[in-house]
């Protein structure tokens, strides 16, 4: 299931509770709000149907009809809200569903708890380099960390024909995070093994890109030079480490 991670820095206005002089109301204050989070789809099924024997999710079937009543595009973890947090909800102390959708749906008249931003402020976190688009990444931050963390410890998941406690799913996990790691460093590693190769590895990268200019690609060009020794050395025209192309250098090679 795809992820995608919008952030958003905006403004909004609450109610100060100081009236206006002369007017009427009260004076609007403005408060600087920040989310940075992780979005997925929540496809209905997650909530109302039974997976592996599982009982379906209260909370998820809660959560569900609260934005179908209510017309709402998401529901954030207060982990989400990086500036401006107000009106978070506690719903850990409920037990079933009914309850959860009753008092959200009182809460929610608020508006310290419910909050209107444009979707027109919202941005991507990061740039994605060239070398990751159409790349695919099976184990994210959020499986590698906040999912396994959030298994209970006495736990048992059913897999085939075997149990496997929540220990021995994470030391199955890391065991791919090791396994993926060196197939990622074995492909990449010959790039590396000598200047040449490393020289070609930069400069394909470079004539792929209309970013970079032609003065960098000349920069990484090899000449041969005479030793002391008397042996013939391959140099590169400008070091990469110049202060001139280092960082350009640097940040390309992060990106292959």
């Amino acid at each position: 299931m795809t992820i995608i991670k919008p952030f958003v820095y905006a403004q909004t206005a609450r109610d100060s509770k100081v009236p206006v002089e002369g007017g009427e109301g009260n004076i609007p204050l403005k408060v600087g709000i920040q989310r940075k989070n992780s979005e997925s789809l929540l496809p209905a099924i997650m909530g109302l149907e039974r997976f592996g024997g599982e009982e379906p999710s209260y909370q998820l079937q809660a959560l569900y009809q609260i934005m179908e009543d209510n017309d709402l595009d998401s529901i954030q973890f207060d982990s989400a809200i990086k500036d401006g947090g107000q009106g978070a909800l506690d719903l850990s102390g409920f037990t079933n569903k009914k309850d959860i959708v009753d008092f959200v749906n009182k809460q929610i008249q608020d508006n310290q708890v419910l909050h209107e931003i444009s979707y027109e402020d919202y941005r991507i976190q990061q740039p994605t380099p060239e070398s990751l688009f159409e790349h695919e990444s099976a184990i994210g931050t959020p499986l590698r960390k906040i999912v396994l963390g959030d298994i209970s410890n006495d736990a048992v998941f059913n897999i085939g024909k075997k149990k496997y406690s929540k220990e021995e799913i994470i030391k199955n996990s890391n065991n791919v995070i090791i396994e993926k790691a060196f197939r990622s460093y074995n492909e990449v590693k010959n790039l590396f093994g000598d200047d040449e190769s490393l020289q070609h590895a930069i400069e394909n990268e470079l004539t792929t890109n209309s970013r970079y200019v032609s003065d960098l690609i000349n920069s990484i060009q090899m000449e041969s030079v005479k030793g002391a020794d008397g042996k013939v050395y391959k140099r590169y025209i400008l070091p990469l480490y110049d202060p001139a192309q280092g960082p350009r250098v640097m940040s390309l090679l992060n990106s292959i």
